[in-house]
């Protein structure tokens, strides 16, 4: 009798054996095969775990808007109610969410504290958030009282990743704040500049539309003077042209002019006055701005019924300067601190950051008085 029950228990041991190795098979071959069978089921899986959350999330966010008070009680419900979500959960993105959702709520009704406190509870749950630490440095330099710790924060990440939009822009308008110049300007400089190692795309339509095809990759010619020219041979039949900034770039282009030449032809265009269509740019006046974008360009037309010519030979020029999306210098009391903050670079060593200052003094002077 023990023997038989021993025997049966073994066989059984031995089916879910061979079940869970079927099963494992069976995912294995999906995965290796057919990994987009796997993908959406793991979509269906999540989907299915998430959405409870989600529909919560977005029932508060709704009310954030119409009732603020009541949004935020439905906030801190959801957070105090899946307090034992960690990082490495599914979910994390949504609880992010909830927690950014509700720190804005909080400062927008001037519960400051209640604002630091819930900071503190989402940098708890994610030390490495940006967002958390850069927004409670950003409440604590409010308070004269916790003033520094907020710089310290700001000025800690800085020194890790100057590379970080967010954290260099947080920290340049605390040094702003606190007069300090000086500093403000050697990290507006970091943020800005023109890497002339890095190639432009030019595209151009002749019909069918911009497409990898019809396109090529130049280098710039740079002068003393701070201008840029970039030359290039397009086919006739011309509709449009395109033209690509090397991502991540924050430069200033002024008075853009586009020429095309060729035997017995030519035309001139003045871009600053012609309608751009653009991506990650803005004007201002004569100019274009680039933020430091992932894909900036512009395009324009070409005038049809003018001359016309086989091969045509292309030229943009235009004057080109670092770009750093903050304007420091309308932040100076006036010329006498200006000369400060040149002298105290030169005696610092700091000749390079001397130079372009003055660079930059002297642009921002002349665009004042165009204006």
């Amino acid at each position: 009798m023990r023997r038989t029950r021993l025997k049966f228990a073994m066989n059984i041991i031995r089916l879910i054996l061979l079940v869970v190795s079927l099963v494992a098979l069976v995912v294995f071959l999906l995965w290796a095969y057919y990994p987009s069978h796997i993908k959406s089921l793991d979509a269906a899986l999540l989907s299915r775990y998430t959405s409870s959350f989600e529909r919560e999330l977005n029932q508060a966010e709704v009310a954030l808007r119409s009732n603020p008070a009541q949004g935020i009680d439905a906030l801190e419900a959801f957070l105090n109610k899946n307090q034992s979500i960690m990082k490495q959960d599914r979910v994390y993105p949504l609880k992010t969410k909830a927690f950014s959702l509700l720190t804005t709520a909080l400062l927008k009704e001037k519960r400051t504290q209640d604002a630091i406190k819930r900071f503190d509870d989402w940098i708890e749950f994610n030390p490495r958030d940006l967002n958390a630490q850069l927004g409670r440095a950003w409440v604590l330099r409010r308070d004269p009282a916790t003033l520094k710790e907020g710089v310290e924060v700001a000025e800690r990440y800085y020194s890790m990743a100057p590379e970080s939009d967010l954290i260099s822009f947080r920290y340049l308008q605390m040094l702003v704040e606190q007069r300090r110049m000086v500093e403000a300007f050697l990290v507006d400089f970091s943020r800005s500049g023109i890497d002339r190692s890095l190639h432009w795309d030019i595209f151009w339509d002749t019909g069918s539309g911009f497409n990898g095809a019809q396109s090529a990759k130049v280098l710039p010619t740079y002068d003393g003077d701070g201008n840029i020219t970039i030359n290039a041979t397009l086919p006739s039949g011309l509709k449009a042209v395109r033209l690509d900034l090397p991502p991540g770039n924050r430069i200033r282009i002024s008075s853009p002019v586009f020429s095309m030449t060729a035997p017995g032809a030519s035309l001139q265009l003045p871009l600053y006055r012609s309608r751009l269509q653009m991506n990650q740019l803005l004007t201002e006046g004569n100019d274009l701005l680039s933020s430091g974008g992932n894909d900036p360009y512009f395009t324009w037309q070409i005038p049809q019924g003018g001359p016309s010519a086989v091969t045509w030979k292309v030229q943009f020029s235009s004057g080109i300067s670092p770009y750093s999306g903050f304007d420091l210098f309308r932040y100076l009391s006036g010329p006498e601190e200006a000369r400060l903050i040149e002298k105290r670079f030169l005696e610092e060593g700091r000749v390079e950051a001397a130079r372009e200052f003055s660079k930059r003094l002297e642009h921002y002077m002349k665009k004042r008085s165009v204006r």
